[in-house]
């Protein structure tokens, strides 16, 4: 996990990172390459939005840690490096262009960020913010794999 390079925040730092590998551990738990990438993406989506929703005071804390300020490379490579590379491995098994599997990486995890941002502060949210990540996620993989649309 990204360390944000702040003694006082220690705690917080490793409590993130125990976070993420928990989401990561269940993300990769949901695979099966017989399943089809939009039952992928909605099973993803509704795992990490319970975790999220589980995990909301950590979250909030975080987000106020955020104001802190960031390294350069934490906005770089984004917070959760190892979900970024886990990601970007799974676009490329789909035949994505290595360079193209990290962009969209990143551009996906920024997605769901915001998205589970919302739905972690707006439990209401929930069922939309399935559908939208479902969605948008099956959109952008298949516009750079030319894969079918649901």
């Amino acid at each position: 996990a990204t360390q944000l390079s702040d003694a006082r925040f220690e705690k917080l730092d490793a409590r993130l990172a125990r976070f993420q590998t928990e989401l990561t551990t269940a993300l990769g738990a949901s695979i099966s390459p017989e399943r089809s990438l939009a039952d992928l993406a909605r099973t993803a989506a509704a795992i990490f939005l319970d975790h999220w929703a589980a995990h909301r005071f950590l979250i909030e804390c975080y987000v106020r840690r955020l104001g802190t300020g960031l390294p350069t490379e934490t906005v770089r490579d984004g917070l959760h490096p190892p979900l970024a590379e886990w990601l970007s491995a799974a676009l490329t098994a789909r035949r994505i262009d290595a360079t193209h599997a990290a962009l969209a990486a990143q551009g996906l995890l920024g997605l769901w960020m915001r998205v589970g941002l919302r739905a972690a502060f707006e439990p209401a949210a929930r069922q939309g913010a399935i559908d939208v990540l479902t969605k948008m996620t099956v959109g952008a993989i298949s516009a750079l794999t030319e894969e079918e649309r649901p």
